[in-house]
Parts: C-alpha cells; sequence; structure tokens
C-alpha cells in the first residue's frame, strides 16, 4: 500500500492525460499528426532577426545623414558625372612622325597640358596617345614592354625612339622661303608659317614675325591690309587671312555662276529645216504647200496667186511656175508651128 501511494507524480500524470486522451477519442475523431521540422523553424527565425537589423540599421544611417549633413542634390551629381564624361571622352590630335610638320616633343607638350588641366591619369593618357599616334609611332606603341608604366617613361621612350631630325639650318630655311602659293590657302600658310619660325626660334619679336610672315603672301591686297592693320597678334592675323579666303571662295563661286549662264546662252539654236523650192500654192519659198497659211481661193472670181518680186511668175492652172495662165499649156494647149517660107 505504501508502494501504491508513494507512485510517482509523472505516471499519475500519465494516467491523467491517457484519460483526456480516450476523452476526447471518444466525442471527437482523432486529427492526423504532423512531423514538426526543426531546421524550417530556425531558418524562418534567423532571416526574421536578421531582417529586423537590417531595418534597424537603415533607420540609424538616416538619422545619422540628416543630422550630420545637408542632402546631396542631384545637380551636382549631375554636373559631376558630366565632368567625369568629359575627362574620358577627348580625343588628341593625330601624330605621324613621317609626315608630320612638327617634332614628337612638341606634340607631347601639348598632350602634357591637357593632362594636367584634365587631372587625367597616367594609364588613360597612355591609351589616348596610342590612339592618336599613327604609322611606325602606332607600332611602336604596341610593342612598347616598360618596367614602369607611367606618362614620364612612355614620354621619354617616345623621344628617343622618333628624335627630331631637322637641324637649326633647315629650320631656319623653312620660316624663311615658305611661300602662300605652297599652301591650299591663306589660314593654311598662316598657320604652317608661325609654326615653322615659332621652331626655328621661340623668342622673336612679334615685328620680325609679322613682316616674315607678309613677305611670304603672294597675295598683293592681302600684304597691304597686313601694312595697314599691323595685327599685334597671332589671332588677329589669322583672322585677317581668313577673311581673304571667304572672299577669294565667294568670287570663285560667282564665276562659276557666270560661266555656267553664259554657257546657256551660247548654246547654238536649232537649226530651222531648210525646204528646197517655193510653195505651190502661194509661189513663195521656205515652205511647201501643206503648210502655207496663204488663202487664195478665198476670192473665187480672181485667182491670183501672191508673187513676190524677187519669185518667178505661178500659173494659177497648173500650179507649176515659170509661166502665167494665159500663156498656160496645160489649159489652152500647145501653139501650133506656123511655117514660115523664105523666099
Amino acid at each position: 500500500m505504501a508502494e501504491e501511494n508513494n507512485l510517482p507524480e509523472d505516471i499519475s500524470n500519465l494516467e491523467d492525460e491517457n484519460v483526456t486522451e480516450e476523452e476526447q477519442q471518444d466525442n471527437h475523431p482523432p486529427a492526423p499528426k504532423r512531423a514538426k521540422v526543426v531546421w524550417q523553424e530556425t531558418l524562418i527565425a534567423l532571416v526574421a532577426a536578421q531582417q529586423k537589423q537590417l531595418s534597424e540599421m537603415t533607420e540609424i544611417t538616416r538619422h545619422s545623414k540628416i543630422a550630420t549633413g545637408p542632402t546631396p542634390s542631384t545637380s551636382a551629381t549631375g554636373e559631376g558625372s558630366a565632368q567625369a564624361l568629359a575627362n574620358t571622352s577627348f580625343r588628341l590630335s593625330e601624330f605621324n612622325p613621317e609626315n608630320s610638320d612638327y617634332a614628337i616633343e612638341e606634340w607631347l607638350d601639348i598632350a602634357t597640358k591637357l593632362k594636367a588641366e584634365l587631372h587625367i591619369g597616367d594609364v588613360l593618357m597612355i591609351a589616348k596617345a596610342g590612339e592618336a599616334l599613327k604609322g611606325s609611332a602606332h607600332r611602336y606603341y604596341c610593342d612598347w614592354r616598360p618596367v614602369h608604366r607611367t606618362w614620364d617613361e612612355f614620354c621619354k621612350d617616345l623621344i628617343v625612339a622618333f628624335p627630331d631630325r631637322e637641324t637649326p639650318g633647315a629650320r631656319a630655311f623653312t620660316a624663311a622661303t615658305l611661300r602662300s602659293r605652297d599652301c591650299e590657302s591663306l589660314s593654311d600658310y598662316g598657320i604652317r608659317k608661325l609654326r615653322s619660325i615659332n621652331r626655328f626660334h621661340r623668342d622673336l619679336p612679334w615685328n620680325t614675325i609679322l613682316s616674315m610672315v607678309e613677305y611670304g603672301l603672294d597675295h598683293g591686297e592681302a600684304q597691304a591690309t597686313i601694312r595697314m592693320h599691323q595685327p599685334t597678334g597671332d589671332r588677329e592675323l589669322l583672322k585677317i587671312l581668313s577673311e581673304f579666303d571667304a572672299r577669294r571662295r565667294k568670287q570663285r563661286v560667282m564665276q562659276n555662276q557666270s560661266s555656267r549662264s553664259t554657257d546657256v546662252s551660247s548654246m547654238p539654236r536649232r537649226r530651222e529645216k531648210f525646204v528646197k523650192g517655193s510653195c505651190f500654192r502661194c509661189g513663195q519659198s521656205g515652205h511647201h504647200k501643206n503648210n502655207c497659211n496663204v488663202d487664195i481661193d478665198k476670192d473665187t472670181g480672181t485667182k491670183v496667186a501672191v508673187e513676190t518680186k524677187d519669185s518667178p511668175p505661178t500659173c494659177t492652172h497648173c500650179k507649176k511656175m515659170g509661166h502665167t495662165e494665159p500663156n498656160c499649156w496645160l489649159k489652152h494647149g500647145r501653139p501650133k508651128k506656123a511655117f514660115v517660107v523664105k523666099k
């Protein structure tokens, strides 16, 4: 009895559960049992916790931006992107050492100034220079394998590979003998002349440069204009020369138009068809009877043909020339022969 009274509470609880389960089975049908998957519940809980942490972090960062700094404007962002695009979309002028008018040092100086103004890196600048190089310089760029790939090393290697072979004497000769008839236009002559003078000597006074440009001009009106206006710089000088180029182009267009008009006016006219003989109706020459406009049958009583002073007479009966109606053989017959007896 004592052992029965000292039963553990778990056994008594199990009996109670069994009793309640039996009662429920009597009242309702048993529900299907589902197997619980522990890892799915754990994964769902982890995802929910991560989403909560992300939302908290975004909220904290948003409040910190509002408190510490101003909101960036869209215009500033657009200007920055446009500036970055402009810095990468430029192109260098082409350089071919075989037919270029200036040395590689001048071309590299221009490229270096552009690199400093646009704040471009060495790698991008070297790539842009490779696109602009032509001929043997482009082949050298494709085979270029330096130890340090920098812009300074690239410039030094190009200067060594393509040295300026023009002597100072040749530069002086080119600067002194270049004339406008050797160039395509006056503005082209001005650009090439100023460049050759600058290559010969960069510190020449402007009066000397202007006199050298004026000496090489083969256009008297342009020379007189330069003497009269005395331009004070390269831009003013090139502006005067470009104005004369525009006038020459306009004169050529007007001359072409006038020559076309004279060609049209001097074209041979259509030759009129020559008609041999005269009209059998009116007796005039230059047309046939079918094209005659003279109405000679209007007055039926008197059939008189219109005769000109120079044209022979025309018969109104047989319409033949050389005789008139009173002498027409077709109408009156041939005259009889008269025999004259000589004594």
